[in-house]
């Protein structure tokens, strides 16, 4: 996936993406960066996000 001169896996990017309940932020100047955070349903169903 990721490395030294590596870069992310074809279809990783998408396959994140697609989970439920998950928010991506990919930032992909210099290195690039991918967080991925669950948000509990609980709160998804409050409108907050």
């Amino acid at each position: 996936m990721g490395g030294r001169g590596g870069g992310m896996a074809p279809g990783y990017l998408e396959y994140i993406r697609s989970l439920k309940n998950y928010e991506t932020t990919l930032n992909s100047q210099g290195g690039g960066l991918l967080i991925s955070y669950n948000i509990p349903i609980f709160l998804k169903n409050q409108n907050n996000f």
